[in-house]
């Protein structure tokens, strides 16, 4: 009988999250679904979920992983609000927690097959941090700039040109005026899928 069961492939999978931080916050959207292969199986899976007073965390990936990492989550809130000191964990305390969680995880050649962006605001200051299953983790701070544990820092300020250059080309075809000055304010963009 085996006890610790290791899977190689995810079953059941939801898909892309996107986050936006900008002037007033930050936004995150997702899809309901949950797809069994190719196959939409299921059609009201709720992949954003708020982690305590601040934050709200974003997953792709394995479903039943992102319930796991949930039940983690619960665990540390229940933990934080027992001290009753008035103090509440914010995004960046829960990111850490995180990041920390999936690299034991996947140094135990068990990882949680997902990607997860955890997003929110705390004292006025907005945090929006990406972390996956291979524990590669970007935090977005203040500007666009992206600062990341691995070496692709690169690839991604040329891929975030050429889709710069790929949007103002689109514009210019389209003859569309700009976007509203809502938009332009909007400083920092991450995705996962």
């Amino acid at each position: 009988m085996v006890t610790n069961l290791l899977y190689k492939n995810p079953y059941v999978t939801g898909t892309s999250v996107v986050a936006i931080k900008y002037k007033d916050g930050i936004l995150m959207a997702a899809d309901m679904g949950g797809s069994y292969g190719y196959t939409l199986r299921y059609k009201s899976v709720e992949r954003l979920k708020p982690v305590g007073k601040h934050s709200l965390l974003g997953a792709s990936g394995e479903i039943s992983d992102f319930q796991e990492i949930l039940r983690y989550l619960d665990e540390l809130i229940l933990y934080d609000n027992m001290w009753d000191d008035g103090n509440s964990l914010g995004p960046k305390e829960v990111h850490s927690y995180l990041t920390r969680v999936m690299y034991n995880r996947r140094n135990k050649f068990n990882p949680l097959w997902n990607s997860l962006i955890l997003g929110g605001v705390k004292n006025g200051q907005k945090y929006l941090g990406m972390v996956n299953l291979n524990y590669t983790f970007y935090l977005l701070q203040n500007s666009s700039r992206c600062y990341e544990e691995e070496a692709e820092k690169e690839n991604l300020e040329e891929d975030l040109a050429e889709l710069a250059r790929a949007t103002q080309e689109l514009r210019l075809k389209e003859e569309t005026p700009d976007p509203p000055e809502a938009l332009k304010s909007v400083p920092s963009l991450l995705l996962i899928y």
